[in-house]
């Protein structure tokens, strides 16, 4: 499969991590790597992404980041101001 410099790095991490945090599934990722290296995705499987599609993708993952990252800030920011306040109302 041919993939985009920057996926193919994150996929390198994300093996990285998963081999360093459980040796059993490093084991058993070998056993699948070793079984089904050579084999072709199934055309139901493969999806052929265009410049564009790659594009759209990376755009709406950034806005969903942005927007998790407003949830937030907003949540710290609440919750600082109500521990600073409290609830108490009235003298």
């Amino acid at each position: 499969m041919i993939l985009v410099p920057f996926v193919h790095r994150a996929l390198a991490e994300i093996d990285r991590s998963l081999r360093a945090s459980d040796p059993g599934l490093a084991e058993m990722l070998d056993c699948f790597s070793e079984v089904m290296g050579d084999e072709p995705l199934p055309s139901w499987e493969s999806m052929p992404v265009s410049r564009w599609g790659m594009v759209r993708n990376l755009a709406v993952a950034l806005i969903i980041v942005g927007v998790l990252g407003v949830i937030a800030v907003a949540h710290a920011s609440f919750t600082c101001v109500s521990s600073v306040f409290g609830t108490q109302r009235g003298p």
